[in-house]
Order: structure tokens, then sequence, then C-alpha cells
């Protein structure tokens, strides 16, 4: 989904990253942000044979990162750029300050929902101030952050970013997000199912279909008559009917083309090759044994 714009952008210290320890401070807003750029930088290895490109690697070096903002305070120039709060007021800059490393979370609107960021660790240069004359109207000039951002030492990682048209973006994304630099882990825990008609139903409506809600999205290329079916328990001849998967991408139908039989013995299945998005499968095959209504 495209970025449409962006409407905020918090700043938080990183206060320890190593190898054993990763810590962040407090994310602080930062109003009338105009502009956030993030450009990735990249280096490719190629090996040639045979007078021809052989093989190649590409690996992440590091992204430049601007910043344009309405304005810029004291107290800000302190926190982003190492300068120092003067006794008469006002910031000074010295030949040796030093920039701290600093996160950036943010949040953009795109042509449909939201995106919500965090660029990890990187440290901005002094930015240029520009004070043109008038001449006859006014022109705002605005201060422009540039600065390099690079991996951690802890695990890696960059950036991680949401958009709220992910199926298993958080609901209180909106609300949580600029609490505290979220650092994601990879999903390893299988999805879990329910289903509907529920095991051991009886008096099911013959005209029922068979539901498997997940706990969380699942891989829409899953969703095939091989991985979700119907039985019938007498003759364990298949049950026609039509697969959907709902746009939350949790909830799996098979709606049977005619209605099951009055009295009549079912078995639904889903299969273990269901997996999450994560690739995550199912730890068991799920049977749902249930009796329709005479």
């Amino acid at each position: 989904m495209p970025i449409v714009g962006v409407e905020k952008v918090y700043i938080a210290p990183v206060t320890t990253d190593t190898v054993d320890s990763l810590v962040f401070g407090t994310p602080v807003y930062y109003e009338g942000i105009k502009r956030l750029g993030i450009k990735p930088k990249q280096s490719t290895e190629k090996l040639y044979a045979e007078d021809k490109l052989w093989d190649q690697k590409t690996t992440f070096d590091s992204a430049d990162v601007d910043i344009e903002l309405a304005d810029m305070t004291s107290a800000q120039r302190v926190t982003v750029l190492g300068q120092t709060t003067a006794s008469e007021g006002g910031v000074y800059a010295s030949s040796d300050d030093e920039a701290p490393y600093v996160a950036i979370l943010y949040k953009a609107p795109l042509r449909v929902g939201y995106r919500y960021g965090v660029i990890y660790k990187g440290a901005f240069e002094i930015p240029d101030d520009s004070m043109d004359g008038q001449e006859g109207k006014v022109k705002f000039q605005t201060p422009k952050l540039k600065g390099t951002f690079q991996t951690l030492k802890k695990n890696g990682m960059w950036e991680y970013h949401v958009d709220t048209t992910d199926p298993n973006c958080p609901e209180n994304i909106e609300d949580t997000w600029f609490d505290a630099v979220v650092v994601p882990s990879a999903d390893t825990t299988p999805p879990t199912v329910a289903t509907s008609p529920l095991d051991g139903a009886t008096d099911v409506a013959i005209s029922a279909n068979m539901v498997w809600t997940f706990n969380e999205a699942i891989d829409s290329g899953k969703v095939t008559a091989a991985n979700f079916f119907l039985l019938k328990a007498s003759d364990g001849n298949l049950v026609a009917g039509a697969l959907s998967l709902d746009g939350t991408g949790k909830i799996v139908t098979l709606n049977p083309t005619n209605n099951l039989d009055a009295g009549a013995a079912y078995i639904g299945i889903c299969t273990t090759n269901v997996t999450d998005l994560a690739g995550n499968a199912l730890v068991a095959i799920e049977v749902t044994n249930f009796t329709t209504a005479s």
C-alpha cells in the first residue's frame, strides 16, 4: 500500500546496544514533521566465472535518513545533536560535540490505513541554517536533519514497520506504538483453530457450513480442498462445496453445494499443512465430528 504522507515522529535515545543488552529511552514527540526520508544503502559483491556473472552477495551497509521539521527547540538540539545548554539561556555547539545514537518512530498514512515504523540506531549531523531576507514576503526556513543509521549490535535489525492493513497488525497499535521502542521477535508459535459446528455437536442444521476460525491470519495459499474438507462418515465420500477465506485471513468457510443429509454423521478435517503467515504449522490435524438434525 503506497505511503501518502507523514503525521508523527518520535525520537528515543539508544541507551545500550551490545551483543548482550539492548535498552532504549522513552520516545519523545517532535512536533511539526514535514518530511522523513529513508534511503537504505547496500553493497553487492559479484563473482564472475566462465565469462558471466556466476554468483553474487548483497549486504546491508547503512541507511541515510533525513528529517525536516517545522521548528527545532534548543532542548531538541541538546538531545539529538549533543550540544550543551548554556546557563545564560539557549544552547552552544562545540567542536567536540558528539551526537548520541537515537531511534526514530513514525506514523505515516497509507492510501488505506497507516504505517507505524521504527528506525533503530543512528546519529544526526549538524543541520544547515538558512536565513534569507523576506523581500516583500515571508519565507519559512525550516531545519533539516541528516543522519546515518546502522544495524543494532544486539540483533542486526535496522528497521521495523507494521501496516494497519496487515492481517496480524495489533488492534491497539495506535494507542501503544509510541510508548516504547518495539523490538519484534520471530513468530515460532503454531496457530490454533476452533470449529463450527463443535466437535461432538448434534442436531446441526442441514444447511450449516463447516467453519474453521484461527487465532491468527493463515497463509491463503494453504486454503485448498486438500487441506480443508468435509466427509460423510458412513461412506467416506467428500462433500462438495466452495472454500473461502475472510478478509481477516483467520476464518475459512466450506459452504456445501447442497444441504447435508438429515440425521447423518460428518467429519470435518483441517490438515497440518495449514500454516500461519510465519510458516508455523498446526500441531495436529483438526478433526471435527458432528451429526445433523433428523
